[in-house]
């Protein structure tokens, strides 16, 4: 069995944990840049066009189909989205992609459709403008405060945030375009790792509490199992159907567990999970393989183990060729 990651950028530990899973011949990877470091851990590599390039997908189609690829899982959000719209074209193929369905992608990629959604099942989700006046209106009747966050409406790895302190902040950051406000909830800061696999109550869970953030990525963290957060994730798996790897940011304030992002992939600090048991690979493998098993959601794994994130360097003598 072939399998291809997208967009592996520095995941390289990915590879190796695929590599590591059982019953896989190769691990290919993508990406558009001869930089990133992922590619070379892998067993064959494949420079692309970017995400929004209009010949990315039929790339990505032509590298699986020459290279008898299986299933194909994408590791950026942009990525997720596009090949979700592509999902039977591949799978009429053989092809299986490991992103939800596109209506499902769409809501964890737009934070506004997102926040309604949330809203929607009365799960705890910070308040969400995309109406400047309503913004104003809601601060001066004492229904919102500063300080607030102002981020992208489509974006990833914190892109866009910025911290309002007043209305000065607010008027000056405010872009009408692709952007959002919301209320901060100052709180707790947990991440989760969650597989979801064959039907929406098959589901594992991996709670980590947030030590240090770099650049929208986890980069210092301990493993929890706060039944808070557990109480809250369970409550979205409810509701949203992934099937595949699921990451959520989670802030618990006055005992409710408000959900900031959802992210329909591996997170930036899956490699925590990983090291206490979660194994989502081997666990992806054995499912295209129908091998896969009923998980126990109980958090059976190993609290206060911290990760700590540092560089790994890799040299190339003369240049890339």
């Amino acid at each position: 069995m072939n399998i291809l990651l997208t967009s592996i950028g520095i995941r390289s530990y990915l590879v190796d944990y695929f590599k590591s899973s059982g019953k896989v011949s190769n691990v290919f990877s993508a990406d558009n840049s001869s930089l990133a470091p992922g590619i070379y851990n892998s067993d064959k590599y494949f420079l692309v066009p970017k995400i929004d390039d209009v010949a990315y997908v039929t790339n990505i189609l032509d590298i699986c189909v020459n290279n008898s690829v299986s299933a194909l899982i994408p590791l950026h959000d942009l990525d997720s989205l596009v090949l979700s719209r592509e999902k039977l074209r591949f799978q009429d193929l053989g092809i299986k992609i490991f992103t939800p369905e596109n209506e499902v992608v769409e809501i964890c990629f737009d934070k506004y459709k997102c926040y309604e959604f949330l809203r929607s099942h009365n799960i705890p989700v910070p308040k969400t403008y995309i109406d400047l006046q309503k913004v104003k209106q809601d601060i001066n009747e004492g229904l919102l405060s500063f300080p607030l966050i102002l981020k992208s409406r489509t974006g990833s790895a914190s892109k866009g945030l910025q911290k309002l302190e007043n209305v000065d902040d607010l008027n000056y950051f405010w872009s009408e375009k692709d952007t959002i406000i919301q209320e901060l909830i100052d709180g707790v800061e947990y991440g989760v790792d969650a597989l979801q696999l064959n039907s929406k109550d098959n589901y594992k869970v991996y709670i980590k509490k947030k030590l240090w953030m770099r650049a929208g990525e986890t980069d210092k963290a301990v493993t929890s199992k706060n039944k808070i957060v557990y109480s809250t994730i369970c409550q979205l798996l409810e509701q949203l159907v992934i099937l595949g790897p699921l990451d959520v940011d989670i802030v618990i304030k006055d005992n409710l567990g408000y959900i900031i992002d959802i992210n329909p992939r591996f997170g930036g600090g899956y490699s925590l999970s990983h090291e206490v048991g979660a194994n989502f690979p081997k666990e992806i493998i054995k499912s295209l393989l129908n091998e896969s098993r009923l998980f126990d959601s109980n958090l059976k794994y190993d609290e206060g183990v911290i990760m700590m994130k540092h560089p790994q360097f890799t040299f190339f003598k003369g240049g890339l060729s």
